[in-house]
């Protein structure tokens, strides 16, 4: 793929790679609306790509993590004191 910057150790599914190919030759003819288009269908499928003056780079996206800073889940449990039952 040329033009574009890999920086996970694997390699990309077809698809998703035909999909990044698509999106540079959209930006290349200037046709934005489609190049944004396919940016914004990429992160569903689990890729986020960034544009650099050296090229696009392409990395996995990242899953948002559900736990605190401790390490503890972020979400409570028991109800706070004020909506205990008595």
């Amino acid at each position: 793929m040329l033009g574009c910057i890999q920086v996970e150790d694997e390699l990309l599914p077809a698809d998703i790679e035909a999909l990044i190919e698509r999106r540079q030759a959209a930006c290349k003819a200037k046709d934005f609306k489609e190049s944004d288009r396919i940016r914004d269908e990429l992160p569903a499928r689990g890729i986020v790509l960034e544009d650099t003056p050296k090229g696009v780079v392409w990395r996995k996206k990242q899953r948002a993590r559900r736990e605190g800073l401790s390490g503890a889940p972020a979400f409570r449990s028991t109800p706070p004191p004020s909506e205990a039952r008595v």
